[in-house]
């Protein structure tokens, strides 16, 4: 399962963003074909990062999830640039929110867990 292909990434961010699912849900919703969205279902649960819930799943672990990405891609390999910018993290994340970025590592991984802690904000940015 590569979590980074395009479809199984739009029935992964369903299942993180609803927190508890039905795969005919996510299936109208992201658009992805039945079969792989109950592929994706099956390989988090046989990863331990949802369960079967009466009438669904749900993500027990969105933190470990979030963070199971790495495994599929080398970020320092993909790092263009790195900036060291006097601004308080809370404008920083309404700045890269506004510009449309996309969160990546710790950045990501704070949305989903209270206790992770990183001075560096990552993202994707044009």
């Amino acid at each position: 399962m590569n979590l980074t292909s395009k479809q199984s990434y739009k029935v992964i961010v369903f299942a993180l963003e609803a927190g508890s699912f039905k795969q005919l849900d996510a299936f109208k919703k992201t658009g992805v074909s039945f079969g792989l969205v109950n592929l994706v279902t099956n390989w988090l649960v046989s990863r331990g990062f949802a369960s079967k819930q009466k009438g669904g799943y749900q993500v027990i672990a969105p933190a470990a999830l979030a963070q199971s990405f790495s495994l599929f891609r080398r970020m320092e390999e993909l790092k263009t640039a790195s900036f060291m910018v006097e601004a308080s993290e809370s404008h920083l994340r309404k700045l890269f929110k506004e510009k449309k970025s996309v969160f990546c590592l710790s950045s990501a991984l704070s949305s989903y867990d209270d206790y992770l802690r990183d001075p560096s904000i990552h993202v994707y940015a044009d």
